[in-house]
């Protein structure tokens, strides 16, 4: 566990009260406006904000840049800790086949644009969402293992990627991968994947019936979905889940996102003292 990578940029005085603290991490999608955020980073809770973008070879409307600039500032301005973060199969862009997709050089093309775009900003840590979404021509595999050769290969194709991109000895390299494996699916493109990440995010705990899948999986960091039929800010706080990892990490659909800002910004704090000395 590389745990220094917590303490990059990290301001001391982001506390609640004098209780230590774990990074808590907030997802942001730049096809949203960013000012929830302003509201969100009021708050001391939340110490690091992802900005996704799309695959590296997807077309968006030049709104959707706008937003990530002044998400970026918005976040800066607030002492937080922004991630720079994309997809790693694009989801709309088709051009490319599987075959193309799940090789090597599509890896290091991946791993060195997902740099480049952090250096350009001055953005010290990156991610990868390594979920197919969206158009993907990846789709048909999103549900079903591999077979246990092609499996493998990728595995290795995955391997020489991150050895072959030029980045692979720079401070700038992936820190987070989400999600962190499949727990159902031992052959699944995700655990073949992951490894492309130092830190694990796990998203098969965001619901609070989803306890036992944690168990399979190796994660460091555990995920919850705010939303009425799973948690609240406050009711993530309390959840034992993440009380023996890394960090706690929080996903809400774009249409609640101002809501939950806002719940998070309005918890006192003694709220947040008393929940944080429960929680870790």
């Amino acid at each position: 566990m590389n745990r220094s990578i917590f303490r990059q940029q990290f301001d001391p005085l982001r506390l609640v009260g004098v209780q230590p603290r774990k990074p808590v991490f907030w997802w942001y999608g730049i096809s949203q406006d960013p000012n929830h955020l302003e509201v969100l980073l009021r708050s001391p809770l939340v110490s690091h904000v992802f900005i996704r973008d799309l695959g590296i070879h997807d077309k968006y409307p030049d709104e959707w840049t706008e937003n990530g600039k002044r998400a970026l500032d918005i976040i800066r301005k607030h002492g937080a800790i922004p991630i720079e973060t994309c997809w790693l199969w694009p989801g709309y862009n088709t051009s490319r086949d599987q075959a193309e997709l799940l090789h090597a050089d599509y890896i290091t093309e991946v791993l060195d644009t997902l740099a480049e775009r952090a250096k350009t900003k001055g953005i010290a840590e990156t991610a990868l969402d390594v979920e197919i979404n969206a158009e993907s021509v990846l789709l048909p595999l999103k549900g079903m293992n591999l077979r246990p050769d092609n499996f493998t290969r990728l595995e290795t194709e995955v391997i020489i990627g991150k050895r072959n991109s030029s980045n692979n000895s720079s401070s700038i390299s992936v820190q987070y991968v989400l999600p962190a494996g499949e727990p159902n699916l031992q052959h699944h493109i995700n655990n073949a994947v992951v490894s492309l990440g130092i830190e694990r995010i796990a998203e098969h705990t965001y619901k609070p019936d989803d306890d036992h899948r944690a168990k399979r999986l190796d994660f460091n960091i555990w995920g919850y979905w705010l939303d009425d039929r799973y948690y609240s800010p406050a009711t993530a706080l309390q959840h034992h889940g993440w009380r023996d990892k890394e960090g706690m990490f929080l996903y809400t659909e774009k249409a609640d996102a101002d809501r939950y800002a806002a719940e998070i910004a309005a918890l006192t704090a003694a709220e947040l003292g008393k929940q944080w000395r429960v929680s870790c």
